[in-house]
């Protein structure tokens, strides 16, 4: 790892593994350079003990007389350290991935409006989906207060050491129906998007979620997603034929897509 340091040339690095869960502090100096007693170097001055010299044959441009670099290891403050144990945590916990961070069941709570009843209409309906984001961002839930709260966590100690924004915060939403979605919550720009393939109906299958050539494919009939679908394929310019059966199928044209009532033969 002093290697790594090393390239990034002069000054104070923190080298990292997240998946080992391993992290290191270096110093690069040239090796001419003098530390005085009020120089300008004093975080050098004061985390030197231990250190461990890897003189590198290489010179850089910005040393005089093209003297070579030196990296030296230095220990890392318990600031520090639990700075990174919080973003590791967070790695482990998902939050490179889209497993789930927060789970949130809507038939918990009274205040839901229509729009926590089903994915299928916050999947086409721009107001609804609105009203959930707004619902979600703000609402307390189990353990933390909000998404924002979660993520502030982080912020005020994994970014003051490791410029480390937390990319993204998975909250899995659970339907008044049993149908389920996941959101994705971008801490660089606080934003709430659905992740495009995890909408499932209450039997766990995949859901129609846009008129695109990737939503081809069949989908089962469970309970009223028939009906649910006729209203909001509607507002998305999708053709859905009425027929008998117990699957909707939908094919893409290579413009749009269009649906049948179907049953499919085993």
């Amino acid at each position: 790892m002093s290697n790594q340091a090393t390239s990034l040339g002069k000054g104070h690095h923190r080298i990292y593994d997240l998946s080992a869960g391993l992290v290191y502090g270096f110093h690069v100096r040239c090796s001419n350079e003098v530390v005085q007693g009020n120089g300008s170097e004093p975080a050098s001055r004061a985390l030197t003990a231990n250190k461990q010299n890897d003189q590198q044959v290489a010179s850089r441009a910005d040393c005089a007389f093209a003297a070579p670099l030196v990296t030296e290891e230095y220990p890392l403050s318990n600031q520090e350290l639990q700075s990174f144990a919080a973003i590791h945590d967070y790695y482990v916990a998902g939050g490179m991935s889209f497993s789930s961070d927060i789970a949130v069941d809507l038939k918990d709570f009274n205040d839901v409006g229509s729009f926590g009843d089903s994915v299928i209409p916050v999947m086409f309906d721009n107001v609804r989906r609105g009203q959930l984001f707004d619902y979600i961002y703000a609402k307390r839930t189990t353990g933390v207060n909000s998404i924002y709260d979660f993520v502030q966590v982080l912020e005020k100690a994994a970014l003051a050491h490791f410029q480390i924004l937390p990319n993204q915060v998975i909250v899995t939403v659970i339907f008044k129906n049993g149908s389920q979605v996941n959101l994705k919550y971008s801490a660089a720009d606080g934003k709430l998007d659905l992740i495009k393939g995890t909408a499932r109906d209450p039997a766990g299958n995949a859901v129609i979620e846009g008129n695109d050539q990737g939503s081809a494919g069949h989908y089962p009939i469970v309970g009223n997603t028939l009906a649910e679908y006729l209203d909001y394929l509607n507002l998305i310019g999708v053709p859905v034929t009425n027929g008998s059966g117990t699957t909707l199928t939908c094919t893409w044209n290579g413009v749009t897509l269009s649906c049948y009532v179907q049953t499919l033969n085993n």
